[in-house]
């Protein structure tokens, strides 16, 4: 089936910088910056979004465990979606890889949740991801993952994919 409505175009990037690591520990802070814009809409409806996100890590081989500490500020660009919409938004997640094929394929699993951007809605979306990782050499992972909604507000089932730029 094919259907036509209005939807998001979301665009984000993300660094991170790893601040400590010793002994399979480790502390990263991950800066991000996010651009949306409302594809289809009537008006030029677009986000500019800036956060931070702070990674804990221990490695247990062949597993990793993450915990995730994050904060997103959004300047939304049309009225009606800054009365309708939290600017500030926290996002805690957990998550855990294990190393399938030593050095070239991880399996991922993450559970997590965020502030409801709806000034309405009081309940928080939680998800609960599971994906892979691909390192395709030293300086480049692929992943791909699909994100189930897990309460009413999170989005039902969402593909996610990403490039990992290693330097």
């Amino acid at each position: 089936s094919s259907f036509r409505e209005a939807g998001s175009s979301d665009f984000t990037l993300a660094m991170k910088w790893q601040g400590y690591e010793d002994a399979g520990l480790g502390f990263a802070v991950k800066p991000q910056l996010g651009y949306s814009s409302l594809v289809g809409a009537t008006q030029d409806d677009r986000t500019t979004s800036f956060g931070t996100t702070l990674v804990l890590s221990k490695e247990f081989e062949p597993f990793a465990v993450h915990l995730n500490l994050g904060y997103t500020y959004n300047d939304y660009s049309l009225l009606a979606t800054r009365e309708a919409s939290k600017s500030s938004i926290w996002n805690f997640s957990s998550g855990m890889t294990w190393q399938a094929v030593k050095d070239r394929l991880k399996l991922a699993a993450d559970f997590g949740s965020a502030t409801n951007q709806n000034k309405s809605v009081s309940k928080m979306p939680v998800f609960g991801l599971a994906g892979f990782v691909y390192t395709v050499n030293k300086n480049v992972d692929l992943s791909a993952g699909l994100k189930l909604g897990l309460t009413k507000p999170e989005t039902d089932l969402t593909g996610t994919f990403g490039v990992t730029l290693k330097f």
